[in-house]
C-alpha cells in the first residue's frame, strides 16, 4: 500500500498476517512442549514487507509458543551463496536449531 495516495481499495498481502501464519504453522509442526531454537533470514531489513512479516512472526511466537526461542536474525540480500554460508555457520553455532523462517 502507498500512503497518502487516494484509492478505492487495497488488494495485496497483509505481511503481518503472513508472518503470524508462518509462526502459527511452525508451532503446529513442532511438539508443543518441546523447546526449540528458531532463526530468521530476511531478504532485506529495509523492506517494509519483510519487517512486517518478522513482526507478525515474533508476535505469534511470543503469544502461543513460549517454548520457541528466536536466536538469530540475518539479512541475506537475496544472495543464495550468502544464505548457504549463513545457514552453515548458524548450524555450527546452534546444532540444536529447530527451524529457519525465511521471511
Amino acid at each position: 500500500d502507498i500512503l497518502h495516495v487516494p484509492r478505492v481499495a487495497y488488494i495485496g498481502i497483509d505481511n503481518r498476517a503472513a508472518g503470524r501464519l508462518a509462526g502459527y504453522l511452525l508451532n503446529r509442526f513442532m511438539a508443543a512442549d518441546r523447546p526449540g531454537k528458531v532463526a530468521l533470514f530476511a531478504g532485506s531489513l529495509s523492506y517494509r514487507g519483510h519487517e512486517e512479516r518478522e513482526m507478525g512472526f515474533r508476535h505469534i511466537l511470543t503469544e502461543d509458543s513460549p517454548n520457541l526461542q528466536i536466536v538469530e536474525m540475518r539479512e541475506m540480500l537475496d544472495d543464495r551463496e550468502k544464505a548457504y554460508m549463513e545457514a552453515s555457520a548458524l548450524l555450527d553455532r546452534h546444532p540444536d536449531l529447530a527451524a529457519i523462517y525465511n521471511v
